[in-house]
């Protein structure tokens, strides 16, 4: 019959000390890779209050988030908050939006909330409200870049009724999913008017 035979397992010295090592080696990969590094042109507005969230915390927000090549905004307002913007943000770089589901950005009626020209804008878990133009198509967004809406509302937004989109006219790329437009109007395109064959539009999971 053939002898089978087993090796001994080390449990010396040695053994516990490769283990020591690369239980050390793991721990320091974990310290200094974590999940998410935060960009240096990341920013929050607020600290914590809602009144640290104002208008002009957001402007310097988006100035600071432009800056580099991407930059993503968040908000600590201590809660739900809404922030009345008085004129329309102008985009000129890649930047991300992202209200944490607690932040309704508004145009109190008066102004378009974001012109986009050759621009990248991404919304997400934010809502849009109140925006307005009487001087253009596009009451909360004018796009002419890429835009992006993800877990995004819209609503009680227009233009006057010679122009077109109450929500959003659209020149660019623009992609939209799990998000809600209400009550918005215009003279052509109540929520969205697609202007021209680039301005085309992928959505899913929208109302």
């Amino acid at each position: 019959m053939k002898q089978i035979r087993y090796a001994a397992s080390h449990t010396g010295p040695r053994s516990h000390l490769a283990a020591l090592l690369c239980a050390a080696l793991l721990l320091g990969i974990l310290l200094v890779c974590p999940a998410r590094v935060a960009r240096a042109d990341d920013r929050v507005v607020g600290d914590g209050t809602p009144g640290s969230c104002t208008e002009a915390d957001f402007d310097a927000a988006l100035a600071e988030a432009q800056a580099g090549d991407s930059g993503t905004i968040t908000f600590d307002c201590g809660g739900e908050a809404t922030i009345i913007l008085t004129s329309q943000k102008m985009l000129s770089g890649e930047v991300t939006i992202d209200g944490g589901d607690q932040i309704t950005l508004s145009g109190g009626n008066t102004t378009r909330l974001f012109l986009v020209f050759g621009a990248v804008l991404h919304l997400k878990n934010i809502t849009l409200s109140n925006g307005f133009s009487n001087t253009g198509d596009g009451g909360a967004i004018n796009n002419s870049g890429v835009l992006t809406l993800q877990n995004t509302s819209i609503r009680n937004s227009n233009v006057s009724s010679n122009f077109s989109g109450g929500a959003i006219v659209n020149y660019g790329p623009l992609t939209i999913s799990d998000s809600h437009f209400e009550n918005n109007a215009g003279g052509n395109g109540g929520s969205l008017y697609l202007r021209f064959e680039d301005g085309g539009a992928e959505i899913s999971g929208s109302t």
